[in-house]
This record gives structure tokens, C-alpha cells and sequence, in this order.
């Protein structure tokens, strides 16, 4: 998403000089592709397939701005609005045969006339409804578009805002038929929760961060016996993973109304960057989840993260779920798995006075392993490996690391409690044991020393 002054609206006119200003800035950061909203507008969008240069659609300015970004090889996916849509049509619902065929034909011109990359449709639930909002289990203009064959290059992206909206409660997510991607809302809720959820228990549910980091597994991955449009399996870079929700508030807003202080909403904020760089998926990152106020900073350790990301993407991304990989998950001592379990209920006896329950070791988190993950992954020949740790803890945690191979040694590539580390070119090196500072990640790689020490 392109927003003014990098937190404001941006109306249609200023939004092609805000593309391009953004481009120039990310181009040499490891960005691939930019999603935009606000180059189309869906009141002049329906009948665009008819209409010429006068469409309103700025079509002559969107033809030069795609030639740019394909020239600094950046991608251009747009987004639109499916409930607009829905209201310029004035249709009761998008699979409606009048308001499908408008929307296809739309879809077929903007990849046609202006060489689009892709489109991401916001509240894409609404492709699914029918008459009445009733879900459709197999609704005709999704698979109408993942047919189409003047679509078959173009991504198709899913943002549905509720899997209650979605055939079957959502539970396999955005009707595909292997076909299209989708943003990983599991990922945005399952990775704040382990940061900002319930703190009583002391425990988060390390399964599914676990399941997050390893690319959403129960969303992508193909099931037996079921319906080919849910059930088929998509790869695990058919989801798009991000810190915080395509459309909502920036994410260190939303830290700041959670209420948490400066120092913390940065440490959660990289911490959460650093979780997309290192799982299955498409690393999204919003603009506005960037600081306007250390621009030139996120912008380098977005850099960082994508270099990592880049020489390491053997170890990171599976084109199957099928690939074997080498993935090790570590609790607070790296020898032992997280505590995967939630905390055990409380029994009362009945007593007018009970003494306090006693946290069980590695279950109610009260040694802090009940909200700390560690994964490492390594290459077939054990000589690169790479570390995360995600801390959601409200006190540091010293773990221990997993043994590097012999004449190696782990260095510290990002460290969103120690930020300071982290802007620096020279890696610092970690011991055995590791001090991970409260609501924060560490990102460390293998390697061997420069030097003798």
C-alpha cells in the first residue's frame, strides 16, 4: 500500500509520483514486486474493457509507470477493492452473471492493455458470496478467473477479512483450485499472539507459530479425499506473509494502542519483520509498517533481511511440502524441543486457602519456555545453518544455542532487542548461550571466522 508522507491518504492524482518515489527508495533494498492501492479506481474500472485513454484510469501515465518498474525489475501487483466493486456495479453480489462478466473483462484489460504483474482483491470473501450473502462452496467467478487462460501468468491474490465468510468457516481459506495465492492471515494473528497475547498462562500456543514459520502447512498443504477447489495442494510461496494486516493500521500504531512503550513497539516490530523473512511464504512488507522517522534505517535492514533471505533461500523456502528440509525447533535449551503444550488445568481441592500452582517445567512458561521458539536450518552437508529465536516473554531469556559445526562459529545478523547490533556491517559473535532480550527476535547464521579467534 503507497500512502502519502508514508502515513497519510494519498489521493488518485499524487499516487503515480508516490509509486515512483517509493520504487526508487526500495530498488536496491531486495524488494521484488510493490502491491499498490489507489492507481485504479473501481467507480471508472468496470468499464474500463470499453473505454479508451479517457477511461480515467490515468491509462497512459499507469503504461509508463509499469514500463519503470519493469525496467528496475520490480513488479507491479494492483489492488482492488471487491466491496467497491460490488457498490459501482450496484449488484447484490459479484457472482451475479452481469457483475461476473464485468469484473472478468475489467480483469482482462488491465493485464492486457497495461501489462500488469498481478492483483491482490481486498474483502475477497465477497467473490464467494451469492444470493442472499449466502457462502458459495464453489462460487463461479473465482474459478472463472483461475481458468482463464488471459489470466494464466498474472497472480492472482486472495485478501479475504474473515475466514467466517469464506465455504467451509475458512478452514483450508480462500477457494483456490491450486490456483490462487493468498495473504497469510493465520501468520499476522498466530505471530502477534506470541508477543501480545494473554501473558496469565505463560504460555503461547508454540505449535502454531511453529506451524507459521514452516508455511502454514494446514492452509496450503494438500489434502486427501477432498474437493479439488479447497483441497488442492498450493505451494507453500502461494502465501503471503506479513507483520501486520494488508489494509489495516500501521503496525507500530496498533502496538501504541495496545499500549505498549517506544522501546518495546520497536523490538516487536523487528521482531515480527524478521519472522516473514525467515518462513515459508512471500515476505510482504507494508511501507507503512516502516518508520517515517528512521526511514533510511528500515530501509537498510530491510536490505539486510533480504540479502539474508536471498543467500539462504535453499534453507528458508520448499517449492512442495513434499521437500525434505533440514528443520530443527529448540526450546530455551536448544537441546530440548519448545513446550509445545498448553498449560495444564488447575484443580481445585476445595480448600478455603490453596497455595499458589506451581508452573511444571517447560509448560507454564514461568522459566520462560513457554513463550520462546527456536529454529535452526541446515543444509545437507551441516556446513551452513541458520538460527531464529522468537522471545515472547515479558523478561529476557538466556538460551543456548544449537553446537555449530566444528571450525564455526554463530554471528548475530539481526537483533531486534539490540538494534544497535544490527545497524552495524561487522556481525558479532555468539557464545554458547545467548541473552535474548523480552519481545524480541535474534537472527543468527553460520560461519566461519575471518580470523583466528
Amino acid at each position: 500500500e503507497i500512502e502519502g508522507e508514508r502515513g497519510g491518504e494519498v489521493d488518485q492524482e499524487g499516487v503515480f509520483e508516490a509509486v515512483r518515489v517509493a520504487a526508487e527508495e526500495v530498488e536496491d533494498s531486495g524488494v521484488t514486486a510493490l502491491a499498490v492501492r489507489g492507481l485504479l479506481s473501481e467507480e471508472t474500472l468496470t468499464s474500463a474493457a470499453a473505454a479508451g485513454p479517457g477511461a480515467g484510469l490515468g491509462s497512459l501515465e499507469l503504461k509508463r509507470l509499469v514500463m519503470a518498474l519493469h525496467r528496475m525489475d520490480l513488479e507491479l501487483l494492483v489492488q482492488l477493492d471487491c466491496l467497491k466493486i460490488q457498490e459501482v456495479l450496484r449488484a447484490s453480489h459479484l457472482n451475479e452473471g452481469l457483475a461476473c462478466q464485468c469484473l472478468r473483462e475489467a480483469c482482462r484489460f488491465l493485464v492486457s492493455e497495461y501489462h500488469l504483474d498481478g492483483i491482490i482483491f481486498l474483502h475477497a470473501e465477497k467473490l464467494a458470496h451469492g444470493d442472499g450473502g449466502m457462502v458459495l462452496d464453489r462460487p463461479p467467478l473465482v474459478e472463472d478467473l483461475c481458468s482463464d487462460p488471459a489470466l494464466a501468468a498474472t497472480k492472482l491474490v486472495a485478501v479475504p477479512f474473515g475466514d467466517h465468510l469464506l465455504p467451509r468457516g475458512g478452514v483450508r481459506g480462500f477457494p483456490h483450485w491450486g490456483r490462487w495465492a493468498e495473504c497469510n492471515g493465520r501468520f499476522v494473528s498466530d505471530m502477534r499472539d506470541l508477543y501480545s497475547g494473554e501473558e496469565e498462562t505463560g504460555c503461547a500456543d508454540l505449535a502454531k507459530v511453529s506451524m507459521r514459520l514452516a508455511g502454514s502447512a494446514d492452509l496450503f498443504q494438500g489434502w486427501e479425499n477432498g474437493s479439488f477447489h479447497l483441497h488442492a495442494e498450493r505451494p507453500p510461496y502461494h502465501g503471503l506473509n506479513a507483520a501486520s494486516a494488508v489494509g489495516g493500521l500501521p503496525l507500530s500504531q496498533e502496538l501504541l494502542e495496545e499500549g505498549w512503550a517506544l522501546e518495546e513497539r520497536e523490538s516487536i516490530r523487528w521482531a515480527l519483520i524478521t519472522s516473514v523473512f525467515v518462513s515459508q511464504g512471500v515476505p510482504m512488507v507494508r511501507l507503512v509498517d516502516l518508520s517515517s522517522e528512521s526511514w533510511a534505517e528500515d530501509l537498510a535492514l530491510i536490505s539486510k533481511l533480504s540479502s539474508f533471505r536471498e543467500c539462504y533461500f535453499d534453507l528458508i523456502q520448499k517449492s512442495s511440502f513434499n521437500d525434505l528440509k533440514d528443520t530443527r525447533w529448540h526450546g530455551v535449551d536448544a537441546a530440548e524441543e519448545p513446550a509445545w503444550g498448553p498449560p495444564a488445568p488447575v484443580v481445585s481441592s476445595g480448600l478455603p486457602f490453596e497455595p499458589a500452582p506451581v508452573a511444571e517445567p517447560g509448560v507454564a512458561g514461568a522459566d520462560g519456555r513457554g513463550r520462546f521458539i527456536g529454529m535452526s536450518l541446515w543444509s545437507s552437508s551441516g556446513m551452513d545453518a541458520v538460527y531464529a529465536g522468537f522471545n515472547g516473554n515479558d523478561a529476557d531469556v538466556n538460551v543456548t544455542l544449537p553446537p555449530p559445526q566444528i571450525g564455526h562459529k554463530w554471528f548475530v545478523l539481526l537483533d531486534s532487542g539490540r538494534m544497535e547490533l544490527s545497524l552495524t556491517n561487522e556481525h558479532a559473535r555468539a557464545g554458547v548461550e545467548y541473552l535474548v532480550k523480552a519481545k524480541s527476535s535474534i537472527l543468527l547464521v553460520m560461519q566461519r571466522p575471518k580470523n583466528s579467534e
